[in-house]
């Protein structure tokens, strides 16, 4: 992640627009790959220490609202990500 913002600062730094747009969009592409992975395993894991465990824990919505509402955000963050993808192929 760390990488990532520092990679990210440094094309808006240096400018090059048709660089810095593919490269954003490519990382985009990277992040919400590693976060439907990473929401896979969470969806596996029934463990009460996983985030859905805790979060129902704390609050009065069940783990299966926390597990949507990580499903949703994922499914929009790819929406947002393929829309940036089919606009810089054009």
């Amino acid at each position: 992640m760390v990488a990532a913002i520092v990679g990210s600062a440094a094309l808006w730094w240096w400018r090059d627009d048709a660089l810095q747009t593919q490269v954003l969009v490519g990382l985009g592409v990277v992040l919400v790959v590693g976060a439907w992975r990473h929401l896979s395993a969470v969806l596996r894991d029934r463990n009460r220490g996983s985030d859905p465990g805790v979060l129902a824990s704390l609050t009065h919505l069940p783990r299966a609202g926390w597990n949507l509402s990580f499903v949703l955000v994922c499914a929009l963050a790819s929406w947002v990500v393929g829309a940036e993808v089919v606009s810089t192929l054009r």
